[in-house]
C-alpha cells in the first residue's frame, strides 16, 4: 500500500478524532506515535465511513504480508501472535 494512502487515512481519523500523533521521543526524525483517542462521543456516519477505511486498509496490509507465507507458515505465524497477546508491547514500554 502506497504511504500516501496511509497518511490520508491516518489523517482522516486523526480530523474524527479517533486518533492522536504525537512525536516519537526515541526518534529525532520525523516518526510520530498514532494513538487512540479517549474520545468516546456516539459514532457519526463520518466516523463510521474513516473506521471501515481504516479497517479495509489493515486488511489489505495483512493480506500484503501474509501472501509471502505458506498457509502452514501464516498459520504457525497467526497462532504465535495470539499466544503472545500483549506481552511483547509492555515489556517495551516497561523498558524491558
Amino acid at each position: 500500500m502506497d504511504k500516501t494512502k496511509i497518511v490520508g487515512i491516518i489523517d482522516g481519523l486523526e480530523a474524527a478524532g479517533l486518533v492522536s500523533r504525537r512525536p516519537d521521543p526515541d526518534d529525532d526524525r520525523r516518526a510520530r506515535i498514532i494513538e487512540p483517542t479517549a474520545d468516546r462521543r456516539p459514532p457519526t456516519a463520518d466516523r463510521r465511513k474513516r473506521l471501515r477505511a481504516a479497517r479495509a486498509a489493515v486488511r489489505r496490509l495483512e493480506d500484503d504480508f501474509l501472501s509471502a507465507l505458506s498457509p502452514a507458515r501464516c498459520t504457525m505465524l497467526l497462532s504465535d501472535l495470539h499466544d503472545l497477546g500483549g506481552e511483547p508491547a509492555a515489556r517495551l514500554t516497561a523498558g524491558s
